[in-house]
């Protein structure tokens, strides 16, 4: 281990070898930065490897039959995901402290809530009651839309400087 809690690669400890390989303990230790960060790609460039050669891993992987890597990764997704809801909800219900300055002095703080992040909670939570209603009414009557064949430019002129035809068909 590293002073920042990071664990080796083979290759980082010897300091010799092929390219860096995906090691369980690093994947694992990726998928912790992702569950705090929410930040896939450069959770994965903390340590080393880029996150599109981490997403092609894990499809090897999936075709080898390993889901443990796969499930390990969606976890840390929705753990930070939650971890998300979580702060959204605390600062729609249980509101946030702003500092309030007088003269450049800090003279207390103020409650504020956040109307938003309440709104899109109860859109995510309850959207059959909250979601944003469009009521179209879209009447179609008859009739049959003809698409005329591909023509030139000067074909689409001539035919709409001719005087229209009778199509009526008769007396």
């Amino acid at each position: 281990m590293t002073d920042n809690n990071k664990p080796l690669t083979p290759q980082q400890r010897s300091g010799i070898g092929r390219p860096t390989r995906l090691t369980w303990d690093v994947f694992k230790a990726i998928c912790a930065l992702v569950e705090q960060t929410g930040v896939k790609y450069a959770s994965c460039e903390a340590y080393g490897f880029r996150g599109a050669w981490v997403g092609e891993r894990l499809k090897e992987f999936d075709k080898l039959g390993e889901p443990q890597w796969r499930d390990l990764w969606e976890n840390s997704l929705e753990l930070f995901a939650d971890r998300l809801e979580t702060e959204m909800a605390r600062r729609a219900i249980d509101g946030y402290n702003e500092p309030v300055f007088y003269q450049g002095e800090r003279v207390g703080e103020i409650r504020k809530f956040s109307d938003q992040l309440a709104i899109t909670l109860a859109k995510a939570h309850r959207p059959e009651r909250f979601r944003d209603n469009i009521k179209l009414n879209a009447e179609i009557s008859g009739g049959v839309l003809l698409v005329p064949q591909k023509m030139t430019v000067e074909e689409y002129l001539a035919e709409a400087a001719a005087p229209p035809s009778d199509q009526g068909g008769g007396d």
